[in-house]
C-alpha cells in the first residue's frame, strides 16, 4: 500500500493537537517501516485556497496513493475532496482521524456530502475516533446501522517521553519541595470554565480536610476564558482568572502553605518529570468536546493513576487501565455539567495508596504507545484496502445539527430559557452515559 499522510504546514494553536498529529505521523511511519508499505507526508496550508487544493489533489493522483490519511484537526479536508471528486478515474480511499471539533465542523462535512452526491462517485471514507463515546456520538449521525463504519483507535503517546522513572520522580519532588510522606495530586491542561478547575480545587480541599492534611495539589497549563460557546456565553478577557483568584482566596491556608501550587506552562521534559513526581492525576473536566484527553493518556503512560470524570473520551481510559482509573459520575446541568463532588473526594482517597508505577507504564504503553497504535493502524489500513466501504452519508439528525449552526452559529444548542436544548441532550447523551453502561 502507498499512503499519503496529510497535515497542515504550521503547528496547531492547541498544544494537545500538536502532540496528537506528531504522534499519529510517527505511528504511521512506524507502520510502514514494519510492514513494507510506503508513505509520504504532505503538508497543507491552514488557509489553503482553490489553487493550493488543486495542486495537492493533483499530487495525490499523480503519485497513485492507495489511501489518504488526514492527520490534523484543521484545515478541513472538504476542499481537497471537492477537487478530487472532479476526477473521473479511481480515487484513493480516505481515513479521517476525528478530533473534538467534529461537531463544530458539521457544516463543512455537510458540504462534503453535497459534493459526493453531485459527483456520483463511489467515494470511500472511514472515520476514526479516539474513544468509544465519541464513536457513539459520530455513529449516531451517520446514515448507517453498521457500527464498524467508525473505528476506535486511541491517540498515541510518545513512550520515549512519557514513562515512569524513579530517578526523575525523586529529583522533581525535591525541586517542587514535596516531602516523601506527602501525597501529590496533579492537573495538567488548559484551565477554563468547562474544565471544572474550580471544582477540582474544592474537591482537593475537602479531601485534604477529611483524609490527608499533608496532601498537595499542583496545576499546570494556560488559562483561557472559554465560556459556554454552545449557549452563546462568551467570557470577557480575564474572567477565568477572576474566578480563579476568588477561589484561591477561599483557600488561603492551602495557598499560603504551598499545598496548592500553580506552575504555569511546562516544557515537555518538566511535564514528564512532574507526572513521575505526582501520585495521582486529577481532571474533572466536562468540556463540550472532551473526545479523548492527552493529559490523562500521558499520565497513565507515566505510571500515574487517574481520577477522571466519566465524561466523553475519559471513559475509555478505565478500559485501558481498570485498576488505576477511577471515574466520577457527571451531574448534567441546564447550563453547566459538573462532577459528583463527594464521590470525587472518595475517588481521591481510593487512589492515594501506592501502586506499581512501572507495571502501569508497561500496560499503558501496550494500549496507547506509538508502537501499539501503529499495529492497530496496520490492521485498519489492511481492512480498508481489502474491503470496499462506501461512505454512507449522514442522517436526519445530522442535518438538524447543521441547521442549528446555520440558524444560530453563536449559540446552536441554546434552549428557550437559555439552558441546553433537548436536542443537545439527545446528541450528547452518550457523553455522560456511564462507561459501564456503554460497554454492555
Amino acid at each position: 500500500m502507498k499512503l499519503a499522510l496529510i497535515k497542515k504546514k504550521d503547528s496547531s494553536f492547541w498544544r494537545s493537537c500538536q502532540s496528537i498529529t506528531s504522534n499519529l505521523e510517527e505511528s504511521y511511519l512506524k507502520l510502514c517501516q514494519n510492514s513494507g508499505h510506503t508513505c509520504e507526508v504532505l503538508t497543507y496550508e491552514t488557509h489553503a485556497n482553490s489553487l493550493e487544493s488543486h495542486d495537492l489533489a493533483t499530487l495525490v493522483l499523480e503519485k497513485g496513493f492507495d489511501q489518504v490519511i488526514w492527520l490534523d484537526h484543521y484545515p478541513h479536508p472538504q476542499n481537497l475532496i471537492k477537487v478530487l471528486l472532479k476526477h473521473k478515474g479511481k480515487l484513493p480511499k480516505f481515513i479521517i482521524h476525528l478530533f473534538g471539533d467534529f461537531i463544530l465542523q458539521a457544516p463543512l462535512w455537510n458540504n462534503v456530502q453535497d459534493e459526493i452526491e453531485k459527483s456520483n462517485h463511489d467515494f470511500e471514507m472511514h472515520f476514526v475516533c479516539a474513544s468509544q463515546k465519541q464513536k457513539e456520538l459520530v455513529h449516531s449521525l451517520l446514515n448507517s446501522s453498521n457500527s464498524e463504519d467508525v473505528s476506535v483507535i486511541p491517540f498515541p503517546v510518545d513512550e520515549l517521553t512519557f514513562f515512569y522513572n524513579e530517578e526523575d520522580r525523586q529529583k522533581r519532588r525535591i525541586e517542587l519541595d514535596i516531602k516523601e510522606d506527602e501525597t501529590l495530586f496533579f492537573y495538567s491542561g488548559r484551565l477554563s470554565y468547562q474544565k471544572n478547575i474550580i471544582d477540582a480545587i474544592y474537591t482537593f480541599a475537602t479531601y485534604s480536610k477529611t483524609f490527608d492534611p499533608k496532601a498537595k495539589l499542583i496545576l499546570s497549563g494556560p488559562m483561557d476564558d472559554l465560556g459556554v460557546p454552545y449557549l452563546g456565553k462568551e467570557a470577557l478577557d480575564g474572567t477565568f482568572f477572576f474566578h480563579w483568584e476568588e477561589c484561591l482566596r477561599e483557600h488561603t491556608d492551602l495557598v499560603d502553605s504551598n499545598r496548592i501550587i500553580y506552575l504555569g506552562n511546562l516544557t515537555h521534559r518538566d511535564l514528564a518529570a512532574t507526572y513521575c513526581a505526582a501520585d495521582v492525576f486529577l481532571s474533572l473536566s466536562c468540556h463540550n468536546d472532551e473526545d479523548y484527553g492527552m493529559s490523562p493518556a500521558e499520565a497513565l503512560c507515566s505510571g500515574l493513576p487517574c481520577l477522571l470524570t466519566d465524561w466523553g473520551g475519559y471513559g475509555s481510559f478505565k478500559a485501558y487501565a481498570p485498576d488505576s482509573v477511577c471515574l466520577v459520575p457527571v451531574l448534567p446541568g441546564e447550563q453547566r455539567h459538573g462532577p459528583h463532588r463527594s464521590l470525587a473526594v472518595k475517588g481521591l482517597a481510593s487512589l492515594g495508596t501506592p501502586q506499581d508505577r512501572g507495571a502501569l507504564t508497561k500496560l499503558s504503553h501496550k494500549k496507547m504507545g506509538i508502537e501499539a497504535v501503529s499495529k492497530e493502524l496496520g490492521v485498519l489500513c489492511t481492512s480498508i484496502d481489502e474491503n470496499k466501504k462506501l461512505f454512507a452519508g449522514f442522517n436526519k439528525k445530522f442535518f438538524k445539527l447543521c441547521s442549528l449552526f446555520e440558524n444560530n452559529p453563536r449559540a446552536p444548542f441554546r434552549g428557550p430559557n437559555g439552558q441546553y436544548s433537548l436536542f443537545y441532550h439527545e446528541l450528547y447523551g452518550a457523553y455522560w452515559k456511564s462507561s459501564e453502561e456503554a460497554t454492555k
